[in-house]
């Protein structure tokens, strides 16, 4: 019964990446607004039923997406525990910067209006996941010697998150006319080193 139990299990996680794949290769050939669910579907020969198996709808699948990155950012901050933690922050701008890519803003654009219409509480951009990672690589740099000690952790990890969705809300605004990339820089360099940093310490 495990066998089964687990290989139905495997079947359905295949699905539900296949799906995920399969919808942000359409979205990003057509635009998420002219994908529908239907299409999906008929390029995987998978009824909507099986579809509904696996999402609510096709913003879940967006959220679904978010969350699987998520899981990179956290599994990027384990693989890199025994880095420097001015090093270990770098690394998370970098991937934001890496992931937050020009094909990607509609994307963004409907996160962003799912969070306004507070269909979901735990928002992947703001999630509590990521304030408790740079929370931590922040307290540990404290330890460390590399980050002032007199800074709150938890503050700084809030106002770090509230500036990344707060930028990709301009962004969005904007449709993408702002340069993101080099305003999450400016924050990181000109802002969050100086409230952050000893003078003695620098960003590898």
């Amino acid at each position: 019964m495990d066998n089964i139990r687990n290989l139905r299990r495997d079947q359905a996680h295949a699905t539900k990446r296949k799906l995920i794949d399969k919808a942000f290769r359409l979205f990003e050939k057509y635009g998420y607004d002219n994908v529908t669910i239907d299409q999906i579907c008929n390029e995987l020969g998978l009824t909507k039923g099986a579809f509904y198996h696996h999402f609510r709808s096709k913003a879940d699948i967006l959220l679904r997406r978010y969350k699987i990155a998520e899981g990179d950012i956290f599994e990027l901050f384990n693989n890199n525990l025994k880095l420097p933690p001015d090093v270990q922050l770098r690394k998370i701008f970098d991937f934001y910067l890496e992931y937050f890519q020009e094909n990607r803003l509609d994307e963004v654009k409907v996160l962003i209006k799912i969070q306004m219409d507070k269909h979901y509480k735990n928002f992947a951009l703001t999630s509590t996941l990521q304030r408790q990672v740079l929370k931590h690589i922040i307290q540990k740099g404290q330890e460390s010697g590399c980050f002032k000690k007199n800074v709150d952790s938890e503050e700084t990890a809030r106002f770090i998150m509230s500036y990344l969705y707060g930028l990709l809300s301009e962004w969005c605004a904007y449709d993408g006319k702002i340069q993101f990339s080099a305003s999450l820089n400016n924050f990181y360099e000109k802002y969050l080193k100086e409230i952050l940093f000893l003078k003695n310490e620098t960003s590898k």
